[in-house]
């Protein structure tokens, strides 16, 4: 059955009814002749037989419908045929948590099952004293208020874990490289389909099983598999490779056999990124203030539970005829103690910090930074140094050849052709066209450029070969690859091993290049001879250069002074900030066979590199980004050092270091063999100078972040590539490049940045800092209510015997501050105003100077005005009652007066409009304007706004149920100010001046001040 079918259902109707079809219907239906099983079977554990009884790669791609140049149709109908047949390439996810878990989970609380069993109590012993309907409004109200405060904390909770489930998916998000309807694109991983041609290279993260249909020096990490560590080569002889494997050197391209479920790394696969409940750092040492404080709190409650209850036996309980009522006053009394505790101790501290942390990774997704790990949003906060790649962080990686020096001479780009002898013209096209990992396919409409895929630097070169005449696939279909040696950043080249056309007619280069000496650089005279190609950084290959092509077209040799030219014609391009790659080849004579070639460590064939020809290089420009310079001096007046790290030259290095800023008076600028040579003595004080390291190698850097750590610098480092993995891995942050960095890279970081730029980087800085400044606010606004309830619920037990807030009140003052509190302070956004503060102190205390002048002076404020309207309120504010109003109400089974029950209502509601305006002084720990800002962050503004409708309905509507009475328009004024009023009473204490007169967190950092620059050092 062929293609044309692909439309039909996969039901049949026979006799009226449905019936299902079997796998073998539904493949034979799509006009497939092999199954998802048979292939599955084939590629695990490597079925070479069955393979071969396929009728090898070509059979088994007839079979999948499948040409290997062109890939299959890029339509949604072809994909989703295969789809159909083969299955998708996704995995059973982990269901999240339900709303419902979260309430299950916030009625396990301790404090909480005793408040309900407290109700139950109150409701139990008031009924018979006090009448079914008023027995029911103190147990009824504690009911209400845990209702509220689980509620509240169940969707907060389970709001968070939505967002991490969001993330999650989002690291799941991985694009790879196929070749559809004979162009190349990126595509999902869950969008891969059986039959798609993948293109694989160094750092790529296998994501389908399949077979190699085309592989240079591809070696592939299968210990996620096998448990083997050894990389294993794969190519023609052994083309099995499997979902989960890592691809540690080359490239190559292989076909899907199997996706999702059918692969063998599929369940494993699917769980790879759930996030783990291990608490970060932060949460650990706030989990032991909320230990300190929760103690204090089990202290005070249960004074205060000793003292009102012994005052009550002496002086009211008649133990010879103990009742009901005795029983429901101190049952109050326990309540309000046990109510105490709930309010000291701070559950709303973790609760916090998953808030700030939830809020922060989603802003952080629309700044372009993915956070893996959640703590480095925290350490992001604490970091001293940003070691930084070059190329695409702090340029747009947007390259383009700008000059070029080829056999002899300077010439335009797109000059080439007119400039150049026709062999080394056509010379150079074969060094570009066999020599790279891109690609120039043909445009999808006529009139419109050839799509040019690879790498930017790749890119580069093919459009640059374009220009002036280069036919990529004709020029690389006439060449015959034995052997390839792929780009690495340590190699700083590539290379590879060719047969050269054998026809006389065809473009052989350099059998019309005449040679002033017969060696065996370039001494060729006809095709079908080996040849190798180099590319790489310019004075690396130029160093493996023997001989160079003249201006004339003539291989002559390259001596001495001429090498000194040529290198320092190389330092003038990159001191333009030009990244330099030259091109070499080296022919060989007939005799030579591939056998002469050197061997590998796998006994696989190396390309020679010595002994090369220079046929010219290249200056690429890739211009530093407009925002780049602005950011590097945001991290510098922010206490961060920015370091540069880079492949380049010295010269190109130093001049784009200099053109972002990253270059100070004071700075030093070394390459890699200088730093290598650094004895380990000396490594501190070179190290903290240096600000740009060139032509470094991945274990440079790798050294570079275990000697800053050393030194006591929090370090933040960038990376793209397989081998930075190490750096990455060793940093207190790791930061992967999103869009040119490998699946390795990736892997191995903590926060991945999504468009590789630098102001990306330092906005992630400024979450980090802010994530720990909204840690700080809540627990400002925290310890100050704890103070003042458990201060001033001490005193009165003291002095009055009684409690001036009742347990439902104090309840809705514990939701205030904590669920409440923590969601309008723990999402404050964040201002660039913190980019002018020193780091983070890993050690800083949590608590700082000015915090605790906020929070002594607050304390003083609120606790002043409490006790004295607790004690002096009724004769001050004169309160007989209002008129028509019955002098005494129940209240835990006493007599009161109306006016007595208004001072409570009066306290009540002065302390929660405090409570409230207390969060506007929080927002701002050091400044003066509380009110910065304030309509930017609308959740604070709803929050409020809440509060404060809640509360005036608590006492005006449901004031059988929280203990209260109604309060006149003045009486209301009356509170409202006094709440207000420590607002500007706040603003006022910030005016004191600190111990010692300084900035709290202002420290000199590695004795260096965060503002002045180093010392000149200059480089050897």
């Amino acid at each position: 059955m062929g293609v044309q079918d692909r439309t039909k259902r996969d039901d049949h109707t026979k006799g009226g009814a449905t019936v299902e079809m079997s796998d073998s219907s539904r493949w034979q239906e799509g006009g497939f002749s092999i199954d998802a099983d048979e292939l599955s079977r084939m590629s695990h554990p490597g079925d070479h037989a069955k393979l071969q009884s396929l009728g090898g790669l070509a059979g088994v791609a007839e079979r999948l419908q499948v040409d290997p140049k062109r890939g299959i149709d890029d339509t949604e109908e072809e994909t989703a045929r295969r789809r159909l047949h083969f299955g998708s390439n996704t995995y059973p996810e982990k269901p999240g948590k339900t709303f419902w878990y979260f309430v299950w989970e916030a009625m396990q609380d301790t404090l909480v099952q005793i408040l309900f069993v407290c109700a139950i109590a109150s409701i139990a012993v008031s009924i018979p004293a006090e009448g079914s309907l008023e027995g029911l409004y103190d147990g009824l109200g504690i009911f209400i208020a845990l209702f509220l405060i689980i509620t509240v904390a169940a969707i907060s909770n389970y709001r968070q874990a939505v967002q991490f489930q969001k993330l999650n998916r989002e690291k799941k998000k991985i694009q790879i490289e196929v070749t559809r309807s004979a162009r190349r694109c990126k595509v999902l991983i869950d969008d891969l389909v059986v039959g798609d041609i993948i293109h694989l290279s160094t750092g790529d993260h296998v994501p389908t099983d399949g077979v190699v249909m085309e592989g240079h020096s591809l070696a592939v990490n299968e210990s996620s598999i096998t448990g083997e560590s050894e990389n294993v080569h794969k190519d023609e002889g052994n083309p099995f490779i499997l979902a989960g494997c890592t691809i540690m050197d080359g490239f190559g391209e292989m076909m899907v056999t199997a996706v999702g479920m059918r692969t063998e790394w599929g369940k494993v696969l699917a769980t790879i990124t759930e996030d783990s409940d291990e608490p970060t750092p932060l949460q650990v040492r706030l989990t032991k203030v909320a230990e300190l404080l929760g103690i204090m709190g089990i202290i005070v409650g249960v004074l205060i539970f000793l003292i009102l209850s012994i005052r009550y036996l002496v002086e009211n309980a008649d133990f010879s005829n103990f009742n009901g009522n005795d029983v429901n006053v101190l049952l109050s009394y326990f309540t309000i103690s046990i109510t105490v505790l709930v309010i000291a101790v701070p559950e709303g501290l973790p609760l916090a910090v998953t808030l700030t942390l939830a809020f922060s990774v989603t802003k952080m997704m629309q700044d372009k930074s993915l956070v893996r790990h959640l703590q480095s949003c925290e350490t992001m906060g604490c970091a001293t140094t940003i070691c930084s790649d070059k190329t695409g962080t702090l340029t747009l990686n947007e390259m383009t050849v700008v000059q070029a020096w080829v056999a002899g001479d300077f010439h335009k780009p797109h000059t080439i052709r007119t400039g150049v002898s026709t062999p080394v013209a056509e010379l150079l096209y074969q060094a570009i066209a066999v020599n790279t990992s891109g690609s120039v396919d043909e445009p999808p409409e006529q009139g419109m450029p050839p799509v040019v895929s690879g790498s930017p630097t790749e890119k580069a070169i093919l459009t640059w070969g374009v220009s002036f005449g280069m036919r990529f696939h004709e020029t690389k279909d006439q060449c015959e690859i034995l052997a390839v040696q792929p780009f690495s950043s340590t190699r700083k080249r590539m290379g590879v091993l060719i047969r050269t056309p054998s026809s006389p007619s065809s473009s052989d280069a350099s059998s019309a290049l005449p040679t002033e000496a017969a060696t065996g650089a370039g001494s060729s005279s006809s095709g079908g001879n080996l040849r190798v190609h180099w590319k790489g950084a310019a004075e690396v290959v130029l160093q493996q250069c023997g001989h160079y092509v003249n201006s004339l077209g003539s291989i002559v040799p390259l001596t001495e002074p001429k090498r000194m030219e040529l290198e320092r014609t190389l330092r003038g391009m990159g001191k333009e900030a030009l990244r330099t790659l030259a091109f070499a080849f080296r022919d060989f004579d007939k005799r030579t066979g591939v056998g002469d070639m050197p061997k590998r460590d796998d006994g696989s064939v190396g390309v020679p590199e010595d002994d090369l020809v220079c046929v010219g290089f290249v200056g690429i420009k890739d211009p530093c980004r407009v925002e780049v310079p602005d950011s590097v001096q945001q991290c510098q007046k922010a206490g961060i050092v920015v370091r540069m790290v880079t492949g380049d030259s010295v010269e190109t290095a130093t001049a784009i270091a200099t053109e972002c800023g990253i270059l100070t008076a004071g700075g030093m600028v070394m390459d890699g063999a200088q730093f290598r040579a650094i004895h380990p003595n000396d490594l501190p004080a070179t190290v903290d100078r240096l600000e740009v390291l060139a032509r470094a190698s991945p274990t440079d850097k790798l050294q570079l972040v275990r000697a800053l750590k050393e030194m006591g610098h929090v370090v933040a480092v960038t990376g793209d590539g397989t081998n930075d993995a190490p750096a990455l891995h060793e940093a207190d942050i790791g930061l992967a490049m999103g869009q040119c960095g490998t699946e390795v890279a990736k892997e191995s970081a903590d926060i991945i940045i999504l468009d590789d730029n630098f102001a990306s980087i330092v906005r992630t800085v400024v979450w980090g800092r802010s994530v720990f400044a909204n840690i700080q606010r809540f627990l400002q606004f925290q310890i100050t209510v704890n103070c003042v309830a458990l201060t001033l619920n001490f005193i009165s037990a003291v002095v009055t015997g009684d409690a001036p807030l009742t347990a439902v009140q104090m309840l809705w003052v514990d939701l205030i501050q904590d669920t409440l509190g923590a969601l309008a302070l723990a999402t404050e956004p964040p201002s660039d105003k913190l980019l002018q503060q020193p780091p983070v102190g890993r050690s800083q205390d949590l608590v700082s100077a000015a915090m605790w002048r906020n929070i002594i002076g607050q304390s003083v404020y609120q606790l002043s005005l409490l006790c004295a309207l607790w004690f002096k309120g009724m004769e001050v504010l004169q309160l007989p009652g209002p008129p028509g109003v019955p002098r005494v109400i129940a209240k835990g089974g006493e007599e009161i007066s109306v006016g007595e029950m208004q001072l409570v209502t009066i306290i009540f509601s002065s302390f929660v409009f405090m409570q409230i305006f207390n969060q506007l002084n929080s927002r701002k720990l050091e400044e003066w304007n509380v009110f910065e800002g304030l309509l930017v962050n609308r959740l604070f503004v709803l929050i409020v706004s809440i509060e404060l409708s809640v509360q005036v309905l608590l006492v005006e509507l449901l004031g059988q149920f929280a203990g209260c009475v109604r309060l006149t328009i003045t009486q209301w004024a009356l509170c409202f100010a006094l709440g207000a009023g420590c607002v500007p009473f706040g603003m006022i204490t910030k005016l004191f001046p600190l111990p010692g007169g300084h900035h709290p967190r202002r420290k000199v950092l590695f004795g260096r001040n965060a503002n002045q620059g180093f010392e000149r050092l200059e480089s050897s």
